[in-house]
Formats: C-alpha cells, sequence, structure tokens
C-alpha cells in the first residue's frame, strides 16, 4: 500500500520528532521577500496547503491564500489586495500562520474559483478541506481509481467584499487562525505618527492658550460655547457615532423614500436631533438676548430716553418671546407625534411607554 506524500512526510516527521511540512513551510517564507510564498506547482500546493481527501490529522499550521492573477490590469482590485495581503503578512512573521498566493491556473481551476481577488483561510488540520461527493452523497472515483482530481473545497472561512483596509483584514484572520496580532508598522509609518502626534499636541496647547486669553477678555465666549455643547449634546451625535448611523435624516425600508421625521423616538436620527437642538439653543439664546441687550440712546430728554429704551425692550421681549413660542410649539408637536401618544393631553409620555435602558435612547450620551 502506498501512502500519500502529505501522510508519508507526517510519518516520518512524527518519527524524527519534528514537523517536515511546517519546516517547509517556514522555508519557504523566509526565502520570500515579502512573507508569502507563491504557489505554481499544483502538487506542492496540495501536498503543503490542502492536503487531499483521505488524509488525516494536523498540520500544525494555518495557511491564508490569495487567489489573484499576474496581469493587474485585467483585475483593478488584484494590486491593491496584494499590498493589503503583505502589511498582513508581515504582521504574523515567525507565527504559525502562514500567507499563500497563487495565480489562476491549475490551483484556482482545482477550487473552482471564477473570481480575483479571492482570499480563504485553510485550517490546521486536513480533515473536511475537502468535499467530494456526488449527487448521490457517494466519493467520486478518478480514471485510476483514486479521488477525482477536480475537488469540490469546502472554504471554511473567506473574505467577502471589495478590498478592504489592513485592520479589517487583520481582525479577520486574527477570528480565522485564533490569534491577536496587531498590524506592523513600517518606519516611515512610525515616524508619520510621530509627527502627527506632535503636531496635535502643539495645535492643542495653542488652542488651549488662545481658549484661556478668550476668557479673561471676553466672557460671552463661555456662554457660546455652553450652547454648543448643549447643541451637540442633544443632536444625539455621540449615539450616532458609537452605533455609526452619521445619517442625516432616515429612509423608508419599504419604498426608499426620505423621511425627514422618523416616526419612533428610538428612531432618531442626527439631521432631527441637530434640528431640535438647535431649536433649544435658539429660545435660550433670545432670552438671553432680552437680558442683556441695551438699546443705544441718542442724545435725548432723560424722560424721552426712558420711554424709548421701556418701548424698545418691550419690542424685544414680545417679538423673542413670540417666536420661543412658536419654535417650542414646533418642538412639542413634533415631539408628541414622534413619540405615540398624540392622544395624551400632558406632554410627557404615559409611565409604561417604552421603559427599558437608557443606552437604548439616543440624546445626550457622553
Amino acid at each position: 500500500m502506498r501512502l500519500p506524500a502529505c501522510l508519508l512526510s507526517l510519518a516520518i516527521g512524527g518519527a524524527l520528532g519534528g514537523n517536515p511540512l511546517l519546516e517547509r513551510m517556514e522555508t519557504l517564507r523566509d526565502a520570500s521577500s515579502d512573507g508569502i510564498i507563491r504557489f505554481s506547482s499544483r502538487s506542492e500546493y496540495q501536498e503543503l496547503v490542502v492536503g487531499s481527501p483521505d488524509a488525516e490529522g494536523s498540520k500544525g499550521y494555518h495557511v491564508i491564500m490569495l487567489y489573484t492573477i499576474a496581469q493587474t490590469s485585467s483585475c483593478p482590485g488584484c494590486g491593491p489586495m496584494l499590498d493589503v495581503f503583505q502589511r498582513i503578512a508581515a504582521s504574523f512573521d515567525k507565527q504559525r500562520v502562514f500567507f499563500g498566493l497563487a495565480e489562476a491556473g491549475p490551483i484556482t481551476a482545482m477550487h473552482q474559483i471564477v473570481r480575483v481577488p479571492h482570499v480563504t483561510h485553510v485550517g490546521d488540520d486536513f480533515a473536511s478541506t475537502f468535499e467530494v461527493t456526488s449527487a448521490g452523497g457517494k466519493k467520486r472515483k478518478g480514471k485510476n481509481g483514486g479521488a477525482e482530481d477536480s475537488y469540490q473545497f469546502q472554504h471554511r472561512r473567506q473574505y467577502h467584499g471589495a478590498v478592504p483596509e489592513a485592520d479589517r483584514l487583520l481582525a479577520w484572520t486574527n477570528a480565522a487562525t485564533r490569534h491577536n496580532m496587531k498590524l506592523q508598522q513600517s518606519f516611515i509609518e512610525q515616524l508619520n505618527a510621530l509627527f502627527a502626534l506632535l503636531f496635535l499636541l502643539t495645535l492643542g496647547a495653542c488652542v488651549l492658550r488662545a481658549a484661556l486669553w478668550l476668557l479673561q477678555n471676553v466672557p460671552e465666549v463661555m456662554a457660546a460655547g455652553a450652547m454648543l455643547i448643549s447643541l451637540l449634546g442633544m443632536s444625539g451625535l455621540m449615539w450616532n457615532i458609537i452605533n455609526a448611523q452619521m445619517k442625516l435624516f432616515g429612509q423608508d425600508p419599504r419604498t426608499g423614500v426620505t423621511e425627514w421625521f422618523v416616526p419612533s423616538s428610538r428612531g432618531q436620527h442626527l439631521g432631527e436631533g441637530l434640528l431640535f437642538g438647535s431649536a433649544f439653543v435658539a429660545v435660550g439664546s433670545g432670552l438671553v438676548f432680552i437680558a442683556r441687550w441695551r438699546p443705544q440712546i441718542g442724545p435725548k430728554t432723560q424722560r424721552r430716553a426712558r420711554n424709548d429704551e421701556l418701548l424698545y425692550r418691550a419690542q424685544q421681549t414680545f417679538g423673542v418671546l413670540l417666536a420661543a413660542v412658536v419654535v417650542m410649539n414646533f418642538v412639542n408637536s413634533t415631539y408628541r407625534i414622534k413619540s405615540g401618544w398624540a392622544m395624551e393631553t400632558p406632554f410627557f409620555p404615559p409611565s409604561h411607554f417604552k421603559t427599558g435602558r437608557i443606552q437604548n435612547d439616543q440624546g445626550i450620551s457622553f
């Protein structure tokens, strides 16, 4: 009985106390200039990466394969994917995780891969690597009595989507191989990060110095800053950032029509929050204007100047209060419609309405 090459290698390696497959993969990785093993021979690829359908045991290492083509002009995503692949491979140096590359040809035909670039994870064991079954569930046989040459490869994990950022592909690789590696940065990237940090520290010091000067000479800046913080706090901006929902307005999933006001207090979007936050800040600014502003009185008699000032003050107060009533009535009516208790008389919702964790709501979430 003749053993397959991969089982024979494992048997010899076990007798000698080593893993010849692992040693060969390490040798090939060290010989590569970028840490990526390039497979051109189908037999070598099958022996080192996927094994054979009747093989058992464990290789002792993981392989992340990139299937691509040499002519990058015919595949716009192949070149960028290879660049990302090289960065990830450098992060797994000296680990039992190898990165391989196979161009379109017998290897891709073996796995029936029709679209490139294609990234997949091959586990550390031979079991369940292949699925050699026919429609009836029985193993197919080749011309020589062995398993058929064209195997149906079981992609346990494959990366879907366009060319990813390096950190996304690294996270996918860590999850597939049960590692927790960090993205390795080049010397130029480390210098860029250092210069960016120094620039931010310098800019922060300048902004802090300017803020202290403004607070000493223009106290109104503190009130303006407080109103800005209030605006951002009421807008739900932090909630949108944390939950990655930076949408100015909603969209009806059934019709695709833009919704200016989502009919749910827990479906608030950034546009609504900014609008209603601006309404509150506008009303507060109007009240501050009434309290702080003084009309400029010309050179008139004291009594007439006093009467003019009272008239101006009355007009200003009436105008600001009228605008505040209109704005808050708009906010109140929209709030009642969105919240679903339009038939209720009080402004606040019933005690039983939408109870739960406060983290489920949007609003002030600093």
